[in-house]
């Protein structure tokens, strides 16, 4: 059991090492990044129930694109993403380290593998070793990814408000939350077809995600700024 979960782990906690590390100008506290995974673990309860009751609005129809859109899209992506956002805004929003625009990344990210850390070692206990190579480059890189989408807005987001425009701040969020819920609710509906053919769209679009989040990540990283307006140029939108 213990290699199982170190299996199940180490994708996600050397993930997060590595957007860590990209947040080069200053460093994230320790304990905060250690409290928003626990926190992004303890989401998935909070998921797996929202998902359970909201099955109603999926297993009405024999239509296999119908239901998976329903609930991939609607159930799923919105239930998952909206637990992780809500920790994370709990968490990160009002503390005194978040200074700088990428610090948005780095916490979303940390919700988003502790999310991804709790339920991989669930499906790694249930299905074994080989689960867990598999989602190491899939699952777990999407939970990532979304952290990213997410966070880059959030942090644009962040400077908005303190510049005291709420309302710009509200509308990031939302672009960075829809971009996050669509990029979920695509790569679980795709995953989830099993015909060759969304097999092949399925990998297609996972092979995009880990390109343009990478270049998105890095270009974030770059034009990096602080909230309070001072220390350089933000990120264009």
């Amino acid at each position: 059991m213990g290699m199982l979960f170190w299996l199940a782990a180490i994708p996600p906690l050397f993930l997060l090492y590595k957007v860590y590390q990209l947040d080069s100008i200053e460093r994230e506290p320790v304990k905060l990044i250690a409290a928003l995974l626990a926190a992004g673990g303890l989401t998935t309860l909070v998921a797996g129930a929202l998902e359970s009751v909201c099955s109603v609005l999926y297993t009405w129809t024999p239509n296999v694109y119908i239901s998976g859109f329903i609930q991939y899209f609607i159930v799923v992506a919105i239930a998952e993403e909206g637990v992780k956002y809500l920790a994370l805004r709990k968490f990160s929003w009002n503390h005194p380290a978040f200074n700088y625009t990428f610090d948005g990344v780095v916490y979303a990210v940390a919700v988003s593998l502790g999310f991804a850390l709790v339920e991989n070692i669930m499906y790694v206990g249930m299905f074994g070793p080989g689960t867990a190579l598999v989602r190491a480059f899939t699952a777990i890189v999407l939970h990532g990814i979304c952290g990213i989408f997410l966070g880059i807005y959030y942090g644009l987001a962040k400077k908005q408000a303190v510049a005291g425009d709420e309302k710009g701040a509200s509308a990031l969020i939302k672009k960075g939350f829809m971009i996050a819920v669509l990029t979920h609710g695509m790569y679980d509906f795709c995953a989830s077809m099993g015909t060759e053919i969304w097999t092949a769209i399925f990998f297609a679009f996972l092979c995009a995600l880990y390109i343009i989040a990478y270049r998105k990540i890095k270009a974030f990283q770059q034009q990096d700024s602080r909230v309070d307006g001072f220390g350089g140029p933000g990120f264009g939108r």
